[in-house]
């Protein structure tokens, strides 16, 4: 199986080593020069996407999403993509990921959009969790090729599905984080005791691994990247587009985003996601 990879950030530099030592061969490309030739010591390392398109038998993407996903299918569609496969683990706009689908479908080939759960260290030693959305047939005979970077796989239904139900899963871990922003510094500012109340929400039905994680950054203000602000506010906002696309409200996405987008408009969208708890501390506490 001649695997070829195409984004090589945090998430898809470590699925791209991890892949390199269990294949030994894996062709792979970043926009970024710079970035795609720190991989020369592991990987083959192409200058074009048209070189990993011919190489590659199964085409993995991992990029922010939709518009950096959308040109690159155009490109390999003017190819010939017979038989080959592409597995699409950016978090993307569903309904994008389910025309992709169709039209890589018409030429001749598989379609899978496998939407990640997990972070840059679980990518490099292959334990990451897929949801995917695609023919049950591609993703069964995929299995392979998602095996060389995750552990489990949790099969959405058909194409864009696997999109939608990581979106879904996103908007309610990015506003837990709000909801923990704003009520750690007015407790602070009528004298509670911030480690008391950390003590009870963790024994709490509360005490989610979302509260256990995030809690303690806003407590401490050590905001370690895990998430960058700029991916929750592209998730928030494809979410927000399917509500317009739907014409139903989404009102508790719209105040969550807006605290999101004050803080990007401080220059944090490319801190931790859980650093938005600086504008609600500023609001509360100045």
């Amino acid at each position: 199986m001649k695997i070829g990879f195409i984004g090589l950030g945090l998430m898809g530099g470590g699925m791209a080593r991890h892949i390199a030592q269990t294949l030994k061969t894996i062709k792979v490309y970043d926009i970024v020069p710079e970035v795609r030739h720190k991989f020369a010591d592991a990987c083959l390392v192409a200058d074009t996407m048209e070189e990993v398109f011919d190489y590659a038998e199964v085409l993995m993407l991992s990029l922010p999403g939709s518009p950096e996903v959308e040109p690159i299918i155009d490109r390999l569609l003017a190819t010939d993509i017979a038989g080959k496969a592409i597995i699409d683990f950016s978090t993307s706009y569903p309904k994008s990921s389910k025309k992709i689908a169709e039209r890589v479908a018409k030429a001749g080939g598989k379609f899978l959009d496998a939407s990640l759960t997990g972070n840059p260290a679980r990518a490099e030693i292959g334990t990451l969790h897929a949801v995917v959305g695609g023919s049950k047939a591609d993703y069964e005979s995929l299995q392979p090729a998602l095996q060389l970077v995750t552990e489990k796989t949790f099969y959405a239904g058909g194409p864009g599905s696997g999109n939608l139900i990581k979106l879904a899963t996103n908007y309610l871990a990015i506003l837990y984080i709000n909801l923990y922003a704003e009520i750690f510094p007015l407790v602070e500012k009528n004298g509670g005791d911030l480690q008391v109340l950390f003590d009870v929400v963790a024994s709490s039905v509360s005490g989610c691994g979302m509260f256990q994680r995030i809690a303690p950054k806003i407590m401490t203000d050590n905001y370690e990247v895990s998430f960058l602000m700029k991916h929750a506010i592209k998730d928030l906002m494809y979410v927000k587009q399917l509500g317009i696309d739907d014409k139903v409200p989404v009102m508790m996405l719209d105040s969550g985003l807006s605290q999101y987008l004050i803080a990007r408009s401080q220059g944090l969208q490319d801190k931790d996601v859980s650093e938005v708890a600086r504008v609600l501390k500023d609001l509360i506490l100045n």
